[in-house]
């Protein structure tokens, strides 16, 4: 495990970008130690005390500095890369925590800086957030740039590129990476079922917590905490014990420093090449690092790639079964036109056409094909009815021109 007794030893030593739990102390010196060793260099400072004036937009907030770096980067374009077109014209004074982290990283990203130090980078960003800053933190960091970041908890500083610190009695303690230290639990290990509490500290009473009731374990500052609820907890267990008592309960060992519970595995990202990220459906919707050599053995875990095989399976299952249904029903409709048109071939008389769907109903023919004198007779007098009532009621017969004369006398 690598220490620096100082900050000016660390920046002196470090080769790479420093991202490191600390307090707020710590974070100023480590800024007049970027400023004493960099001096003849390239910075950028991204400080949560400095907001800007208030009265300022965001189109002329970093429009200014674009000005004050030389213009190298258009203000637009740190714009349109951290998604700030839509509080272009918003007051510095009204903008949320969220939206202010963005816009002190735009205005950062305007000095292709050489050097970097940002305070909190990602804790007040959500996921969109996130993954613009770790983007043009990964951009910048292959153009030589290298970042020392401060004031957020160690899960955060483990997903930016470079390694990850913390501090403890003005000492900083790197993080061990260790990507192939995990072993696969033995098979049928998760289908074991046992009686298991982990043990934790609150206060002078000890807690005994079932595994369900956990959603991660946390290993910093030599000590491991489990949470619960959205609360850390001291255990006296170290993180193989605790990995091996766990394991079976669907535990994964998802970083060095970090057991997940699977479970409360809500989604699976990754920012850059080399940065995954566990978004768990606790109450604090908690980010938790993952390591690029397990990523793999999660996602078989979880089974996704199984997953995966059985939805393309299941697709072409079903575009061959609807190939098929409408095969067969486009032989079944000509099978049955073909029957119908034959039984009426059959049916009808020698000599005589097919009868048509709607038969005249006024007349009916003869065996002879003339008009039966029945139905001609019914016929007229359907007529003669017809006609007799069309100037009054049924029955009366209409008078004539000469009758109707004769009554009303002459004209």
């Amino acid at each position: 495990m690598t220490e620096y007794a100082s900050a000016d030893k660390l920046l002196a030593d470090l080769g790479e970008s420093a991202h490191i739990e600390c307090g707020r102390e710590t974070s100023i010196e480590l800024a007049r130690a970027v400023r004493r060793r960099f001096a003849t260099r390239r910075c950028a400072f991204a400080l949560e005390a400095d907001a800007g004036c208030p009265r300022d937009t965001v189109t002329s907030h970093l429009r200014f500095f674009s000005q004050l770096a030389g213009g190298a980067v258009h203000h637009e374009d740190a714009v349109a890369h951290f998604g700030l077109r839509g509080i272009a014209r918003a007051k510095l004074r009204d903008l949320p925590a969220s939206q202010a982290a963005l816009v002190r990283l735009a205005r950062a990203s305007l000095f292709q800086p050489e050097v970097c130090l940002i305070e909190r980078p990602l804790s007040d960003l959500d996921a969109e957030g996130r993954a613009s800053a770790l983007a043009w933190m990964s951009e910048a960091e292959e153009r030589g740039c290298r970042f020392i970041t401060t004031l957020q908890p160690l899960r955060e500083a483990l997903l930016m590129p470079g390694i990850a610190l913390w501090c403890e009695d003005g000492r900083f303690i790197e993080v061990a990476h260790d990507e192939d230290d995990s072993t696969a639990p033995p098979d049928g290990a998760f289908d074991e079922v046992r009686v298991c509490k982990i043990p934790a500290k609150a206060d002078a009473a000890t807690l005994l917590f079932d595994p369900r009731e956990i959603d991660f374990i946390e290993s910093a500052n030599k000590q491991n905490h489990v949470s619960v609820r959205g609360s850390l907890y001291p255990t006296p267990l170290t993180m193989d014990e605790l990995d091996d008592e766990l394991s079976r309960f669907g535990f994964f060992r998802c970083h060095r420093s970090y057991i997940v519970n699977a479970q409360r595995v809500a989604k699976v990202e990754r920012y850059t090449r080399n940065s995954f990220n566990l978004t768990l459906n606790d109450a604090n919707r908690t980010s938790i690092p993952l390591s690029k050599g397990r990523a793999q053995e999660l996602h078989e875990r979880l089974g996704l790639t199984r997953e995966a095989r059985a939805a393309h399976a299941t697709s072409e299952a079903r575009e061959a079964h609807t190939a098929r249904t409408a095969q067969d029903g486009q032989a079944d409709s000509a099978a049955c036109g073909g029957a119908e048109g034959t039984a009426a071939a059959q049916a009808a008389p020698e000599g005589a056409s097919a009868p048509t769907s709607r038969p005249d109903r006024t007349r009916a023919a003869s065996p002879t094909g003339e008009e039966d004198p029945k139905a001609r007779t019914a016929r007229d007098d359907r007529s003669r009815e017809a006609r007799g009532g069309r100037g009054g009621r049924a029955g009366e017969a209409r008078p004539t021109r000469r009758a109707a004369r004769t009554e009303g006398g002459p004209r």
